[in-house]
């Protein structure tokens, strides 16, 4: 995790700390607000120092993660970015953005929730879902999920939402 001021300062020091990784099947980002407006920029640079199969992340007020010393905190408004690398040996992945302005209809079959998440239920055994805590359409989407998907665990938490003038990190990347 680093609170360097400048996005190009923290990536440098989270890719020092985790120099020397293997590759990665999945790398969680956890950005905190006060980098909104370089958000664009955030993977590319990773990338040039992080590899990995699958990049997910969000956005928040606050991120909670350890230094290269080991030492946990919450950061809360104020720069953070937190890296965790993750070697998932014989795990298949799919990552995936849902616009919940976009639902399907509640009452519909299961199959158009299958269609419009992109993910066979018979290969599927958990999710790993951040939500926007400002929809208002979230208990929805939870809902269609937990329909079409009776047997997945559903896990993940809220990510903030913002404002900046770029791409969500939300997004698949």
């Amino acid at each position: 995790m680093s609170d360097k001021p400048s996005l190009e300062a923290a990536v440098k020091e989270v890719a020092r700390n985790l120099s020397g990784l293997p590759r990665a099947d999945l790398v969680f980002v956890f950005v905190s607000t006060d980098y909104a407006s370089d958000l664009i920029r955030l993977i590319p640079l990773l990338r040039l120092h992080l590899n990995s199969s699958h990049w997910l992340g969000c956005v928040g007020v606050g991120v909670i993660g350890t230094n290269a010393q080991g030492k946990a905190s919450e950061l809360e408004m104020k720069p953070a970015l937190r890296i965790t690398m993750l070697r998932l040996p014989g795990g298949l992945l799919k990552t995936f953005y849902l616009n919940p302005e976009d639902l399907p209809d509640l009452d519909g079959p299961s199959e158009h929730w299958k269609d419009w998440v992109g993910v066979d239920s018979s290969q599927n055994r958990s999710m790993l879902l951040f939500v926007d805590p400002t929809s208002p359409f979230t208990n929805d989407l939870i809902s269609g999920l937990d329909y079409a998907y009776p047997s997945t665990k559903i896990v993940g938490g809220v990510g903030g939402s913002h404002h900046a003038p770029s791409a969500p990190i939300s997004r698949n990347f």
